[in-house]
């Protein structure tokens, strides 16, 4: 439920750094988990992506939207976000904490998950899209 860093470049007058871009699209493809929008999540993973559980952009898609169907609100916390840019290609690291509101009026979380995540991104079409990501358990302590 994480990779969440996906890219779009933002809509603001200053062109951005490949850097910055890649960090709003970030923010953006986290805003895109919360509003459980698949759509647009999508926009953000490259056709030609693949992770370490062996999935690849059909199978991403459905785990996401095994997740969105699932009952209660989702918050996504991106911390220590480091990004690298060589030319067309680029790595962003990051620990993503996913939590799914419920219990007690929304405020005690049903679940929460923390992962530490590695995406490599490349430039299609003028874009940054993911194209493989990496992730492993982080635990939740860390948001704490």
């Amino acid at each position: 439920m994480l990779c969440l860093f996906l890219l779009s470049l933002p809509a603001c007058g200053k062109t951005p750094s490949d850097e910055e871009a890649i960090r709003e699209a970030a923010r953006s493809a986290a805003v895109s988990v919360e509003k459980k929008d698949l759509k647009t999540l999508m926009g953000f993973i490259s056709k030609g992506f693949y992770d370490n559980n062996n999935n690849d952009y059909k199978g991403l898609k459905g785990m996401f939207f095994y997740q969105f169907m699932r009952p209660g609100k989702l918050k996504v916390f991106l911390r220590a976000v480091r990004v690298g840019v060589e030319g067309r290609k680029a790595v962003l690291d990051a620990k993503v904490y996913v939590v799914r509101g419920g219990g007690f009026k929304g405020i005690i979380p049903k679940d929460a998950e923390g992962f530490k995540v590695s995406a490599v991104l490349k430039k299609e079409g003028g874009r940054w899209k993911v194209l493989s990501a990496q992730w492993n358990e982080a635990g939740f302590a860390g948001l704490l």
